[in-house]
């Protein structure tokens, strides 16, 4: 995916882009497939989406197939630009995050179901993993299925995956929910914090089209305006090996469900392994573990976000903040009253 402006790198991306990643968080390859290619990645999604499992937002999970494997794991211009962004960020494993090759497909059709009254055509700005404590290399990729460059178009605020950034923006993370009330990004939460409207929040547009790619810090701070009737994208996450205490500690925080990984609060999926396991491919393997891998990491994980000092500002905005709330007294910081 050489821009023309260097010598040609063996490596799928080349040294500007990696810096591009590195410095502010994301990476935007137009046109990395091509129109063929993409033809038949949608033949399998559209496959896929008629055993989908529904996300309740609007999103589904669809089950990766051969075709998508190959694509957006073995293919240079996926999996291997995420293996080398992941070796620039100084990680030396990373897994694939989702359980059992689940991709997530944006949908967007209206409110979902059970959110009429709270559904808008704004997706205000958040981190999926806010806070100082998350920001360790996570990737999230996004290839587009329809072109959004008039309505939907991805907003990114760069640098923001950044550690020193995450105390000044996370006021708009606002308050997603309670336990009577679904969880929802709401856009006014940037007129509280900086006076303006999220959408005048400087920040990039990522007007994308089909067969583009961008990748991104999942701890980056994102927003989509203006959202489009039928927003169709594929959206698949990686993360570092999560070999020590912090990491640990993070994924239960964050109830993360990884490949053949485990849901504290959901049954889904638990324990089964994951079909990467078996591929030929030993690159795809390695982006998964066994059940009693992941077995040992919950209990390692419990035991971590248990002990170590975790100020309650950094908490994610899933329900081990509750927990954590409730047993060192703290209020929740989330709550825009007094703003």
């Amino acid at each position: 995916m050489s821009t023309g402006s260097e010598a040609p790198s063996a490596e799928p991306l080349t040294a500007a882009q990696v810096r591009m990643f590195k410095a502010f968080g994301f990476l935007h390859c137009r046109g990395a497939f091509t129109g063929a290619e993409m033809a038949d990645i949608i033949e399998d999604v559209e496959v896929g989406r008629a055993q989908s499992l529904h996300h309740g937002d609007g999103r589904e999970l669809i089950a990766g197939s051969e075709r998508l494997t190959a694509l957006l794991l073995e293919d240079d211009r996926s999996g291997g630009a995420v293996a080398q962004l992941m070796k620039a960020m100084g990680e030396s494993r990373w897994l694939l995050s989702g359980s059992n090759t689940l991709w997530g497909a944006a949908k967007d059709q209206g409110a979902p179901k059970g959110l009429e009254d709270t559904h808008v055509p704004e997706h205000g700005w958040h981190s999926d993993n806010p806070g100082v404590f998350e920001c360790w290399p996570r990737i999230k990729v996004m290839m587009y299925l329809r072109d959004t460059t008039k309505q939907g178009a991805l907003r990114l605020i760069p640098g923001s995956h950044r550690a020193e950034y995450q105390e000044q923006l996370k006021p708009l993370m606002g308050w997603h929910g309670t336990a009577d009330a679904p969880k929802t990004y709401t856009p006014e939460y940037a007129e509280y914090t900086f006076g303006v409207k999220g959408v005048e929040i400087p920040s990039v547009s990522v007007e994308a089209t089909v067969g583009d790619i961008v990748f991104f810090h999942h701890s980056m701070y994102h927003a989509v305006f203006n959202h489009a009737p039928d927003r169709r994208l594929l959206a698949y996450w990686f993360v570092g090996y999560p070999d020590r205490d912090a990491r640990l500690a993070s994924l239960w925080r964050n109830d993360v469900t990884f490949t053949a990984g485990w849901r504290r609060n959901g049954k889904a999926w638990r324990g089964k392994p994951s079909p990467l396991l078996k591929h030929s491919n030993p690159m795809v393997r390695a982006l998964a573990e066994p059940p009693e891998v992941w077995e040992r990491w919950r209990a390692q994980a419990e035991a971590a976000h248990r002990t170590l000092p975790f100020p309650d500002a950094e908490i994610s905005i899933y329900q081990p903040a509750a927990e954590h709330r409730e047993r060192t007294g703290m209020k929740r910081w989330r709550s825009v009253e007094g703003r």
